[in-house]
C-alpha cells in the first residue's frame, strides 16, 4: 500500500513510529471506473448510495463537503465502513497514514470488493493518490464525477492507463461478491434455561442426570449432550489414522515434561545437558516414549497411548463451547464430547480441573455474537483497539497477558490463537505450556484487520498484536469498553482456563463405525444406564 511519505504536509501524517510497508510495484492493480453524471442527477446519487447499503461487498463513500484532503477522505472511508470517527486521536489513527492503513485493513478484511466515491471531482491530488492505494489490495474503485466537462474526468489520476468512462449505471458490472464466512462446527443454540447439571465425570454424567432430573429437564440436557457427542464423532472421523506408522522424535516440550514442575529454565537446561551427555539419542527417545506414553502404535499391547496433538484437542474443545450461553451448557457439551470420543477409543482428560469453578471458554469468557462484533467495530475505527476489546471479551484474559500476545500467535485463517501460558517466556520453564484458544467467527474480522493493519505498519510478527489497544494496566482497553458500552467480565489467570491442560489418550478400539457421524436417534433409552 503506497501512502504519502512523512514529509508531506496534510495535517497530522502519522501517529506511529514504524516505517510503512510499500506495495509491490509488480502486483496487478484492480480497475478504476469513471462514472460521468453530467447532469448531476440526484437519482444517480441516491442509486449509488443505496448500492453501498447492502451486503454485496460494496461501500459508497460520500466525501465531507468542503474537505478535499487525504486525511478527510480516509475518515470518510472509515465512516462508510460503519466505523465511528469520534476518537481517532485517542486510537492513534487520526493522521493521514494510519487512517488510510486502518481503512485499508477493514476494507480487505470485511470482504469489500468495490469502493464507490461520490463527488470525485472535488478530491485533491494527494487524497486521490491515497485512495488509489486500495487497488493494491484488489479493490475496484468507481469514481463519480458530477457535472463539468468530459475532458475534466479523472484529472487527478496518473497517466499511462486507460480508465473506462460510463454514463449509464446499467453499464457498471456487478461487483464480485465476497465469500460468505462459514460457521460450521459452531454448536447450535439451545434454550439457555437448564436445570443444575450433575457433578459427575464422563462415565456417570448422563446416568446421574437421568436419575436426578425430571423428564423435561433431562430432555433439555440430553439435546445439548447429544450435540457435544455428535461434534466429537465428526471431529474424530476427520482425524488422521492413528495406526499410520510415523517416526517418533521427542520434542523439547516433551523433554521438559520429564522434569518436576517448578524448575527454572536454567535448571531444565542443565538437566537436559546431563541427559544428553549420559545417554545416546535413541535411548532418550525410548525414555521419553516410555515415560510419557508417546510414539506408540495404537494396539492393545501399547495402550494407553498419549494422543500426539494436544493442541488439536484444545482447539476442538474451545470451538465446541465457543457460543455456549451458560456454564451448565458448557459442562454438558464437554461431557457429551468426552463420551463421543470414548466411542472412538479416545479419553479426553481434564487433569485437576473442577468445571464448576474453572475459568475459560464457555465458563467465564463471554460469547461473541455478530451484534456485539458490529457494536465494537462501529465504536472503534482502529483495528487494533477493536481486536483488543473483542479478544478480552471472548478470552477473559487479564490485560497484562493480552499485552504480550504476538502477531504470530494468530493462525492464517484467524480461527485460532496459539499461545503459551507465559507468552514471553518465564523463569519456571516446566510450567510454560502451549495451548490454543478458538476465535469465535464474529470476532475474526477484527483480529484479521488488526494483523493487516500492523503488517502495513511494517511491524514484525514477533511483536505484540493487541498492545496498542490495551495500554499499560489496561487503561486503553477500559476506555474502549466504555466507549462501546461493552461489559468485561472478571479477568482470570490463563493457568486456570479449563482446557489448557486437556489432552487425549488412546484407551481402546474404535466402537463407532457408522458412516454417518451426524446421525441421531429418537430412541433415547439406547443411551440410558438403567439402575
Amino acid at each position: 500500500m503506497n501512502l504519502p511519505s512523512k514529509d508531506v504536509t496534510d495535517a497530522v501524517i502519522d501517529d506511529w513510529d514504524e516505517t510503512c510497508v510499500r506495495a509491490d510495484p509488480l502486483r496487478q492493480l484492480a480497475p478504476v471506473v469513471l462514472v460521468w453524471d453530467h447532469a448531476d442527477d440526484a437519482a444517480i446519487t441516491h442509486a449509488l448510495l443505496d448500492a453501498g447499503l447492502g451486503s454485496g461487498g460494496v461501500i459508497t463513500v460520500d466525501p465531507t463537503p468542503g474537505s478535499s484532503s487525504a486525511q478527510g477522505l480516509a475518515h470518510d472511508v472509515l465512516a462508510a465502513l460503519g466505523c465511528s470517527v469520534r476518537r481517532l486521536s485517542e486510537q492513534k489513527i487520526s493522521g493521514v497514514i494510519p487512517a488510510w492503513q486502518a481503512a485499508a485493513a477493514w476494507v480487505a478484511t470485511l470482504g469489500i470488493s468495490r469502493v464507490i466515491v461520490l463527488r470525485a471531482h472535488r478530491i485533491s491530488q494527494a487524497a486521490m493518490t491515497s485512495l488509489l492505494s486500495l487497488r493494491h489490495d484488489g479493490i475496484e474503485l468507481v469514481l463519480v464525477y458530477h457535472g463539468g466537462a468530459r475532458v475534466q474526468l479523472g484529472w487527478q489520476l496518473p497517466g499511462g492507463e486507460d480508465y473506462p468512462v460510463i454514463e449509464d449505471l446499467a453499464q457498471l458490472p456487478d461487483a464480485a461478491r465476497p465469500p460468505v464466512p462459514s460457521i460450521a462446527g459452531e454448536p447450535e443454540q439451545h434454550n439457555p434455561v437448564m436445570a443444575p447439571v450433575p457433578d459427575a465425570d464422563v462415565l456417570a454424567f448422563r446416568a446421574e442426570a437421568f436419575r436426578t432430573l425430571s423428564p423435561e429437564q433431562f430432555a433439555t440436557l440430553d439435546a445439548v449432550y447429544r450435540a457435544g457427542m455428535d461434534a466429537a464423532c465428526r471431529w474424530m472421523h476427520d482425524l488422521p489414522d492413528p495406526d499410520a506408522s510415523t517416526g517418533f522424535v521427542a520434542t523439547v516440550e516433551q523433554m521438559r515434561e520429564l522434569f518436576p514442575i517448578g524448575l527454572s529454565a536454567d535448571e531444565v537446561a542443565a538437566g537436559s545437558a546431563l541427559l544428553h551427555g549420559r545417554y545416546e539419542s535413541y535411548q532418550l527417545q525410548n525414555l521419553v516414549a516410555g515415560l510419557l506414553c508417546v510414539g506408540r502404535s495404537r494396539d492393545d499391547a501399547n495402550l494407553p497411548a498419549r494422543f500426539h496433538d494436544a493442541a488439536a484437542v484444545q482447539r476442538f474443545l474451545a470451538e465446541l463451547v465457543i457460543a455456549s450461553p451458560t456454564r451448565a451448557h458448557t459442562i454438558t457439551l464437554v461431557r457429551g464430547a468426552q463420551a463421543g470420543c470414548l466411542r472412538h477409543g479416545m479419553l479426553i482428560e481434564l487433569p485437576r480441573i473442577n468445571l464448576f469453578t474453572a475459568s475459560g471458554p464457555g465458563m467465564t469468557a463471554l460469547p461473541v455474537t455478530e451484534a456485539l462484533a458490529e457494536t465494537i467495530r462501529c465504536g472503534l475505527a482502529s483495528p487494533v483497539h477493536a481486536a483488543a476489546l473483542v479478544t478480552a471479551v471472548f478470552t477473559g484474559f487479564p490485560a497484562q497477558y493480552l499485552l504480550r500476545i504476538p502477531i504470530s500467535a494468530l493462525s492464517a485463517d484467524a480461527a485460532v490463537l496459539a499461545l503459551r501460558t507465559q507468552p514471553r517466556g518465564g523463569a519456571i520453564a516446566t510450567m510454560n505450556r502451549h495451548f490454543v484458544v478458538g476465535v469465535p467467527e464474529p470476532a475474526r474480522s477484527a483480529l484479521r484487520a488488526a494483523r493487516r493493519f500492523l503488517q502495513l505498519r511494517g511491524t514484525q510478527p514477533d511483536r505484540p498484536l493487541l498492545a496498542g489497544g490495551v495500554g499499560v494496566g489496561g487503561h486503553i482497553l477500559t476506555a474502549s469498553a466504555l466507549e462501546c458500552g461493552v461489559g468485561l467480565g472478571q479477568p482470570a489467570s490463563v493457568e486456570t482456563n479449563w482446557h489448557v491442560k486437556a489432552q487425549g489418550w488412546w484407551v481402546g478400539p474404535n466402537l463407532h463405525r457408522d458412516s454417518d457421524w451426524t446421525a441421531t436417534t429418537d430412541a433415547a433409552g439406547r443411551w440410558l444406564v438403567q439402575s
